[in-house]
């Protein structure tokens, strides 16, 4: 029980870094394209 309740916390904060981790590319993106 205890396992299956930190398996999904560790995959809700994977999928909450790979979220940032997405976002902040694409605003790094954006000022790439903007500075050009």
């Amino acid at each position: 029980m205890k396992k299956e309740i930190f398996i999904g916390l560790d995959l809700m904060k994977l999928i909450i870094l790979t979220a940032s981790l997405s976002t902040s590319c694409k605003a790094f993106g954006i000022r790439l394209t903007a500075r050009a």
